[in-house]
């Protein structure tokens, strides 16, 4: 083999493992340590759902929130461990401050000191 062809093939391969560890390593970590799916069948109508969701966006902590309307899901996503408790408080003020109850909810992904 000449050395243009050694250059080249050894380049290819240097390429094709980048290019092959660049999508088989894990993508980012999720940022929160919390994620719960509330029930409120009370909101049924676009604005029910602006509403619910500028309610719970105002607290803190909050990183991320997601509904599916016409299933009357509410996604929440914790950032911080002090919140552990926040998301039955929060269960709480949707029905007593903004009048949409909570009729269930669900831990999807919770966070433990050990387990990545």
């Amino acid at each position: 083999m000449n050395a243009f062809m050694q250059f080249f093939i050894r380049n290819f391969l240097f390429v094709c493992l980048f290019l092959c560890s660049a999508f088989l390593l894990p993508g980012p970590a999720v940022s929160a340590d919390i994620i719960i799916k509330y029930y409120i069948f009370s909101m049924e109508t676009p604005d029910d759902e602006k509403k619910v969701v500028d309610f719970i966006k105002e607290h803190d902590g909050v990183t991320k929130v997601e509904t599916v309307l016409d299933r009357h899901w509410v996604y929440v996503s914790f950032e911080d461990e002090v919140l552990n408790d926040e998301r039955f408080q929060l269960r709480l003020r949707l029905g007593d401050e903004l009048g949409y109850p909570v009729e269930r909810w669900d831990v999807q992904w919770e966070h433990t000191e050990g387990h990545e």
